[in-house]
């Protein structure tokens, strides 16, 4: 049989009178593209989700120690004797603990005027298993300064900085600063910018930088009295090549990163006094630097400290299912502890796992609904048309026409349709899934943030089922249908 003829002949003139006037093509590409549409959003909204909920809130859990109990350190060793038992560890999952404390303090705006904003501050061990999950599971910035090495640098969310009056993500932000000789604004470098802290933190910090920061020390290392004789200053820019005679700059490569944002730090040596050289470095910088003090110098062994009380318990928990058995542990008087915890957070994970787990069904019970309707449509049409020209088709075969070829003619027509529905609706999902997305959620107000809900992925994962399994079912039941069949059996309809 000559290829070309078979093709221009029968082939052609066959698929042309399966798909006669598009309409099935048209039904076909319709439900692929409500499908994989519906598909792709469950897919998307899922994963925007799980971002939101897969947070350090649920992987450690804090529980608040009230003030008596906080201050008496007997009970405090009751604590971690308890959780320190194998035994316990074991039959609750718990991977770590630790205690912590939190403050408030006041930062100034944008504007550096009168204004300024209160922070919730929560200090942290760098060496803390919190501090390790938040750097391995990317909740920090590549370009974060590691705390470890740079303690006197602090953690802030956006959202505090949006409440600043930051549109940028600033170099430093400004402590305010109060003591009996009076109020100043004291520059501290930011080490990352996240999108959220656990317990509804504004501002993480080092364990050593915590009682200066929260006001514990007598002598603080913040008081910028005591930086008097030196002039630091940190600039992003390149330094301009003509600047005044009055003051010369120096690059103090040894100083450790003060801040997150790429930048120089500079000791300006001058005789002219702060304010004349502030308002020189105004005019030749154009008021782009930052005045910073290098707070390790002031950093004494011989520091005097209010102590600072650990009013939190930070519980690292492998297994969410192991939480609710230790709540009623935590809780019985004969641990001594009866400490509550805080299931809000816990339940709202819960309530997401039964959300997804219930999506991924209604997907795959979609997906297998559209597979098998386009199965049907397609099977329903070619054995239509078959019957119709069962005479012809049984002419053909008496003349020399096999079976494997008429399986072969009509499993290729089966191809073409379907790689046309997928290719059309792989077309108009790429135009029109995001704008129709957009749509929906303006629809139902819900804010993403800017964050797409579908998943284009979802085009490539669900490819083999919506092309590979209905050809190998379409042609498996093309071939049932004529692979016994005689001419005689076609001819006369038997």
């Amino acid at each position: 049989m000559e290829i070309r003829s078979y093709i221009n002949v029968f082939a052609k003139n066959e698929f042309n009178t399966v798909v006669a006037g598009g309409k099935k093509l048209i039904i076909l590409i319709i439900v692929s593209t409500i499908s994989l549409w519906s598909i792709g959003f469950s897919s998307g909204a899922s994963k925007f989700l799980k971002n939101k909920m897969d947070s350090p809130f649920v992987k450690f859990l804090t529980i608040e120690i009230p003030a008596d109990k906080a201050e008496d350190s007997s009970y405090i060793r009751e604590i971690e004797k308890r959780l320190s038992d194998s035994t316990n560890m074991w039959l609750y999952d718990i991977k770590s603990y630790s205690f912590t404390s939190f403050n408030q303090q006041r930062f100034y705006t944008i504007n550096r005027n009168s204004k300024s904003e209160s922070a919730k501050i929560r200090m942290i061990p760098p060496d803390n298993e919190l501090y390790h999950f938040m750097k391995k599971r990317g909740f920090l910035s590549d370009s974060y300064v590691d705390m470890k090495y740079n303690p006197f640098t602090i953690i802030v969310t956006v959202q505090f900085l949006e409440k600043l009056g930051y549109k940028e993500y600033p170099a430093f932000i400004n402590y305010r600063f109060r003591s009996n000789k009076g109020e100043f604004s004291v520059p501290i470098g930011i080490a990352a910018v996240v999108d959220q802290l656990p317990d509804k933190c504004d501002i993480m910090c080092a364990e050593s930088f915590f009682p200066d920061l929260a006001g514990y020390t007598y002598d603080n290392i913040l008081d910028i009295n005591t930086h008097k004789n030196d002039f630091l200053i940190f600039y992003s820019g390149d330094i301009p090549e003509e600047t005044s005679k009055s003051y010369v700059l120096k690059e103090t490569r040894n100083f450790k990163n003060p801040t997150f944002v790429d930048g120089s730090t500079y000791r300006v040596q001058s005789d002219l006094s702060d304010i004349q050289l502030t308002d020189l470095l105004k005019k030749d910088l154009e008021d782009e630097f930052v005045r910073i003090y290098d707070l390790t110098s002031a950093v004494s062994d011989k520091k005097s400290y209010n102590e600072v009380i650990y009013d939190h318990l930070i519980i690292e928990i492998n297994t969410l299912e192991k939480i609710p058995d230790f709540r009623q542990f935590m809780l019985s008087e004969k641990n001594k502890m009866e400490l509550g915890i805080d299931m809000d957070v816990i339940e709202s994970r819960n309530n997401f796992l039964t959300f997804h787990y219930v999506s991924k069904i209604l997907s795959n019970v979609l997906v297998l609904i559209s597979i098998g309707f386009i199965i049907v449509l397609i099977i329903q049409t070619l054995l239509q048309h078959i019957n119709r020209n069962a005479k012809n088709l049984g002419t053909l075969k008496a003349f020399g026409m096999s079976n494997r070829v008429i399986g072969v003619t009509y499993v290729g027509i089966s191809f073409v349709i379907i790689t046309i529905v997928y290719a059309a609706t792989c077309l108009l999902l790429a135009i029109s899934a995001e704008l129709f997305t957009s749509s929906v959620l303006r629809f139902v107000n819900l804010d993403t943030g800017g964050e797409s809900l579908f998943n284009f992925y979802v085009l490539l994962t669900y490819f083999p089922f919506f092309t590979v399994l209905p050809l190998v079912i379409v042609g498996l039941t093309i071939w049932l249908k004529i692979r016994n069949e005689t001419p005689g059996d076609l001819i006369y309809e038997r």
